[in-house]
C-alpha cells in the first residue's frame, strides 16, 4: 500500500513538473524550434547531402514553414516582451516590439520567399538553389532580432 502511494505521488509530481516546465516555454520559442527542425534538420541536411533527398519530406517542411511564417507576428505578443524561455539558447531583442513594423516585414518576406520557391523545389538541385534564399530570409530577422544567450 505504501509503495502504491509513493509511486502515485512520484507520478503526480512528475506530471506537475512537466506541465510547469512546458508553461515556461514561450510560444515564439516553440515556433522557432519547430522551424529550425524543418529548416535545418530537414532542408539544410538534404541540401548539404547529409541525408538523402526525399520529396515528401521537402514538401512537408516547406508547407510547415509556410504555415509557421504566417504565425510569427502572433507568436511575439507585447505581453512576452523581455521574457525568455529558461532553457533556450536564444532570446528576442526588445527591438522586435520597438520596431514592430520592420519585424513583421521580415515575417512577410519569409512567407513570400517560401511561396516563391515552393513550386521550384522538385529535386535536390532545386532545393540547393532555393535553400540559400529561404535561409537568408530567416537569418535576416535573426541577425536583427535574436540574441544568443551566453
Amino acid at each position: 500500500m505504501t509503495t502504491r502511494i509513493l509511486l502515485a505521488s512520484a507520478v503526480l509530481a512528475t506530471c506537475v513538473t512537466v506541465t510547469l516546465a512546458q508553461s515556461n516555454v514561450l510560444p515564439a520559442t516553440a515556433l522557432m524550434k519547430e522551424n529550425g527542425r524543418y529548416m535545418y534538420g530537414v532542408l539544410g541536411r538534404m541540401a548539404k547531402g547529409e541525408v538523402a533527398y526525399d520529396q515528401a519530406k521537402v514538401d512537408e517542411a516547406i508547407a510547415k514553414l509556410a504555415e509557421d511564417a504566417a504565425k510569427i507576428p502572433a507568436a511575439f505578443p507585447e505581453s512576452s516582451k523581455g521574457k525568455v524561455t529558461p532553457d533556450s539558447r536564444y532570446s528576442t531583442s526588445t527591438k522586435a516590439w520597438d520596431n514592430r513594423a520592420d519585424f513583421e516585414e521580415y515575417a512577410k518576406n519569409l512567407s513570400k520567399v517560401i511561396s516563391d520557391n515552393r513550386g521550384k523545389i522538385k529535386s535536390l538541385e532545386g532545393l540547393k538553389a532555393a535553400y540559400p534564399e529561404i535561409n537568408d530570409a530567416c537569418n535576416g530577422c535573426h541577425n536583427d532580432y535574436r540574441i544568443r544567450k551566453s
